[in-house]
């Protein structure tokens, strides 16, 4: 049964294969390419099939030569036999009633063997091939091989939905041949780090600052994130994985590598749209304001997010209040009134307490006579206006920033620091001409820019903007002129042509199902034409 997932391995660890509930706590002390056998258990709730494993060690496989050899000695063929529906006896109904009463798989593959009227007209290949499809198709097929995760393996569960191969991508139509081509176009490199004088020389020199990739992703499951992890090392490197919406995305991938912790040390994810924020470019991007249609603070990104621009605000209009003065001089209604999610700045009422907010031009005075006279009433009125300043002032920065703000702050750090030595984008949900703009200025000269789209006609019109191409580059004033944004050359756009091979004796042939696209892939390299 070809039928490859990703599990957890644990003492109370379980995985679903079809409609099958298996432990995987028999798993564990067993070396990989191990082959299990699924035994039932005895008192399952919820009316499940439950199984555990237990090693297998002897090996009931037919290999492909012996099936050979017997087809050439019976010389049997399928041209007698019609496909008409008709040959199975038992139906599916039948076959589930067999599968409630606990039979085995083998009980049940002899049912089914023994109500097929066409199975010993078969040939020996022919049979055994029924037999993996009704078994793959009623999961009777009790053997299961445990295998170490890599990252081509992740790729082609992950790609194939999670359901074998053949099928459309799981994630953004994207298959391990187009991840392939783009590691390749990505050219993914770094400085190996020496004890020798001459190599510690050389990058005191450049002004070495170590590796640094930025990735996009959107519904990817962390792909890139997980490529770009196994080959970089875990030292002078820095991999800043961004992401759209509220909340940190699972990254799949990553984590089913089992990397060290080492290696998620030189990982950073960070919200787009605050790092774009931080560095002042969210306004040129109108794939955000299409989002958050009727929204115009764009700082509101998530639930748990303080608006501490308009706490600002509010601090310094009462504080100006409280300064300038009042034409009238009225005192009345003027108390300061300071409101933020969880606290409040409210005076009660009395008449010490009323002097913060007071508005009275008599009580100017300047903190050379507050020195000199601490005992006056109106000096003392001016040291707590101070201290109503200090507090207001302060109350950014007293309060406590949420993580996904920290970490977009120390990526717009580093990013005004310095440029990344390479730039991927997944665009399976948004057009991918804003994204590059806005990243691009960030991208070091003589490095490569990837990215992909499961889609041409978006890729297209980034080549156009990138190529310089009217009306399109026209269209992108907002980003730069046209000598600031056509900076790339080499630029290639490329679509992945695959096709699998079943490769048997005397049987090899094209594979039945494949998928018909795998996204495209527009790669260039950006140049400084100061330099030139």
């Amino acid at each position: 049964m070809n039928n490859r997932r990703l599990a957890r391995i644990s003492r109370k660890g379980y995985t679903l294969l079809g409609r099958d509930s298996v432990s995987l706590e028999g798993v564990i002390g067993c070396s990989p390419w191990t082959n299990f056998k699924m035994t039932p258990q005895v008192g399952c709730k919820g009316g499940k099939r439950c199984f555990n494993l237990e090693p297998v060690i002897e090996n009931e496989v037919i290999s492909d030569e012996e099936v050979n050899e017997k087809e050439i000695l019976e010389n049997k063929d399928n041209r007698t036999i019609n496909d008409d529906g008709q040959s199975q006896s038992l139906s599916s109904t039948e076959i589930e009633a067999l599968r409630d009463e606990g039979l085995s798989g083998k009980e049940i593959v002899n049912q089914i063997i023994a109500g097929s009227a066409t199975f010993d007209k078969k040939t020996r290949y022919s049979q055994r091939k029924y037999l993996r499809k009704k078994e793959s198709k009623h999961c009777l097929r009790e053997r299961v091989s445990v295998r170490k995760t890599t990252l081509s393996s992740i790729a082609e569960i992950l790609c194939s939905g999670g359901t074998g191969e053949g099928s459309r991508g799981g994630i953004t139509g994207m298959r391990p041949d187009t991840l392939s081509q783009m590691l390749t176009a990505l050219n993914i490199q770094w400085y190996c780090s020496s004890k020798s004088a001459d190599v510690t020389k050389i990058q005191e020199s450049v002004n070495y600052q170590g590796t640094m990739y930025i990735v996009y992703e959107s519904s990817n499951w962390g792909l890139l994130v997980a490529s770009l992890l196994n080959y970089l090392p875990a030292q002078n490197c820095r991999v800043l994985h961004l992401y759209p919406g509220h909340g940190i995305p699972t990254l799949i991938a990553p984590k089913a590598l089992n990397l060290p912790d080492g290696k998620f040390s030189i990982l950073s994810s960070v919200n787009i749209k605050a790092l774009l924020q931080k560095l002042g470019k969210l306004s040129n991007l109108d794939i955000f304001s299409q989002n958050d249609a009727g929204n115009e603070n764009v700082s509101k990104l998530g639930k748990s997010d303080t608006n501490f621009s308009s706490v600002q605000n509010v601090c310094d209009n009462k504080v100006d209040q409280s300064l300038d003065g009042n034409e009238n001089g009225s005192t009345e209604g003027n108390d300061c009134d300071i409101s933020i999610p969880g606290d409040t700045c409210k005076t009660d009422g009395s008449n010490e307490d009323k002097k913060v907010c007071e508005k009275s031009r008599d009580e100017e005075v300047s903190f050379d006579s507050f020195k000199s006279d601490e005992d006056n009433s109106t000096a003392k009125s001016v040291k707590r206006k101070a201290e109503s300043i200090g507090d207001c002032a302060d109350l950014e920065s007293a309060a406590k920033k949420p993580r996904w703000e920290q970490e977009a702050e120390k990526a717009a750090d580093l990013l005004k620091s310095r440029r990344a030595d390479g730039l991927v984008v997944v665009a399976s949900k948004e057009h991918p001409v804003s994204l590059v703009l806005a990243l691009l200025p960030y991208l070091a000269p003589s490095r490569p820019l990837v990215v992909y789209c499961p889609y041409r006609e978006p890729l297209l019109e980034l080549y156009a903007v990138l190529k310089g191409m009217e009306p399109w580059v026209g269209k992108c004033k907002i980003f730069g002129s046209r000598e600031t944004l056509c900076k790339m050359v080499n630029l290639r756009l490329t679509e992945s042509w695959l096709r699998n091979y079943q490769v048997l004796p005397d049987r090899t042939h094209p594979e039945i199902n494949m998928s018909p696209v795998g996204g495209y892939v527009l790669s260039g390299i950006l140049v400084d034409h100061n330099d030139i």
